[in-house]
């Protein structure tokens, strides 16, 4: 399993760091020069945007979309418990390609627990009731 979609190498004095875009549907492999600012690689101007304001390191609360069966609406956002990294994020939408969540599901409820044996479990953002049968 790929845990990361960035490496870092070093070209002489100046650190190169490989990144797959993810602001379309393209998912470019560019590369980014950190002291020269230049970026290689993206096939639309987006992908130079991306690569310039990328931060591997930054830890963030990362939000996702998961099915739910006999819900009154067909998905449910979900969130992390805590700040994770973009590493972390990517280990945990691996494991969710096979998920789907069963009706009902209260708001703040623990959906998920140690996802990917990250640690990290996934909290409702809000209330989803049982569809009702007519």
């Amino acid at each position: 399993m790929k845990l990361n979609s960035i490496k870092k190498e070093h070209k002489g004095s100046s650190d190169v760091q490989k990144i797959i875009c993810k602001s379309c549907t393209a998912k470019c492999d560019m590369t980014y020069e950190f002291q020269t600012g230049q970026v290689a690689g993206n096939k639309c101007p987006r992908g130079e945007v991306y690569a310039k304001r990328y931060r591997p390191d930054a830890v963030k609360i990362r939000t996702y979309q998961l099915p739910v069966k006999n819900g009154h609406m067909k998905r449910l956002a979900v969130r992390t418990d805590s700040p994770i990294s973009e590493d972390l994020s990517g280990v945990i939408e691996a494991e969710l390609k096979s998920v789907a969540l069963t009706a009902p599901i209260e708001a703040g409820e623990a959906v998920l627990t140690n996802v990917g044996g990250t640690g990290v479990a996934l909290v409702a953002t809000r209330k989803m009731p049982a569809r009702h049968s007519v």
